[in-house]
């Protein structure tokens, strides 16, 4: 931020400056998840669209806010304008694609990325936002596959190891995931998502202590819901409950915050209900879980909602979540490495459902 401050400084009217500007104010919030910076960048993003309207980073900087805002139709409108002012801006590309899956349209995000793959500026960029459309997609294997390309092209690039890593704990491929993790690392050591990934391929395979290490770097670097839920996951299993109920309370604060900017974000929603399960929070639980599944089917949804209903001694519920949360790879594998599930492993219906 300070490099664009000071070129503003020289000169106010650099319209490219102020949507540098904006997309570092959006890129601090979603590294803190403080809503503060919201608004900083929305006026950046427009200072650079009223100083230069046909300068295509002025829309991109605005689409990127509003879709993190989950205001998908006119994030993909502000994607399009700049891709219209110049076909070849691979963060419009991307952004179109991006919002054409946020808006139930996978086909069209895939077309779009497929015929950027057409042009000779495919870069390893690309193969990453192709890789993490499949993840979303639940195509594991074609995911994977992309960040591989990705890794070739730009084999110092931690990203490329990260994303691969992150597919392959969907995968079930703890220690590969391991190793690419670890890679990542090396590359990036101060990039919270790989230490929380690191920190969940080791959680799957039972090393608690070294998983906490990692859950908690990751959670520190990066305050985001996610992450510092992760830590308190691994704290919990490792036995330190006490600490594991803090970190619960931060990430739950940290999650509702995410949810007064975008009051539909699902994610949230149903990471919130795990949360507040593992608190003793019950009527809060179920109320979130509740919000997120009514979106729809989602095995993973599903998967959470085992989670809590056993966590809160809700048997009966859990193993009916159970039977439905089987819908996706990632799902199968946490089935059967998850320790949240370890009570429910001696019941005969879930022998039953997993056997299946």
């Amino acid at each position: 931020m300070g490099e664009f401050r000071r070129a503003l400084d020289l000169d106010s009217g650099y319209a490219a400056a102020h949507a540098g500007l904006g997309r570092a104010y959006l890129l601090k919030y979603q590294v803190l998840q403080d809503g503060q910076w919201l608004e900083p960048s929305r006026e950046e993003c427009r200072a650079a669209q009223a100083l230069a309207p046909l300068l295509p980073s002025g829309h991109v900087c605005l689409g990127a806010l509003l879709r993190e805002e989950g205001d998908h139709r006119a994030a993909l409108g502000e994607f399009q304008i700049a891709s219209n002012l110049n076909l070849a801006d691979g963060d419009a590309v991307r952004g179109i694609a991006r919002a054409h899956a946020d808006l139930g349209n996978p086909l069209a995000a895939e077309s779009t990325y497929l015929t950027r793959a057409m042009r000779e500026e495919f870069e390893s960029k690309d193969r990453r936002w192709l890789g993490a459309f499949y993840a979303d997609r639940g195509r594991f294997e074609e995911s994977a596959d992309q960040f591989e390309i990705a890794i070739e092209l730009e084999p110092e690039n931690g990203l490329g190891y990260r994303a691969r890593g992150g597919v392959l704990i969907q995968l079930g491929d703890y220690g590969a995931a391991i190793e690419m993790l670890s890679e990542a690392r090396r590359l990036r050591p101060r990039d919270g998502g790989v230490r929380s990934n690191l920190g969940m391929a080791l959680f799957y395979e039972r090393a608690y202590a070294e998983a906490v290490v990692e859950l908690e770097a990751g959670a520190e670097l990066e305050s985001h819901y996610v992450y510092t839920g992760n830590w308190a996951r691994g704290l919990y299993w490792l036995g330190e409950r006490q600490r594991a109920e803090a970190t619960y309370l931060r990430a739950i604060e940290q999650a509702e915050a995410r949810l007064r900017v975008n009051p539909d974000d699902h994610d949230a929603q149903v990471l919130l209900a795990q949360f507040h399960s593992m608190v003793g929070n019950g009527a809060n639980a179920l109320e979130y879980i509740g919000r997120a599944l009514e979106y729809g089917r989602n095995p993973e949804y599903f998967l959470i909602a085992t989670y809590v209903y056993s966590q809160l001694g809700l048997i009966d519920e859990a193993l009916d979540y159970l039977d439905q949360a089987q819908g996706s790879l990632h799902s199968i594998h946490e089935i059967r490495s998850a320790p949240e599930l370890d009570d429910l492993r001696s019941q005969t219906r879930f022998r039953e459902i997993v056997g299946r």
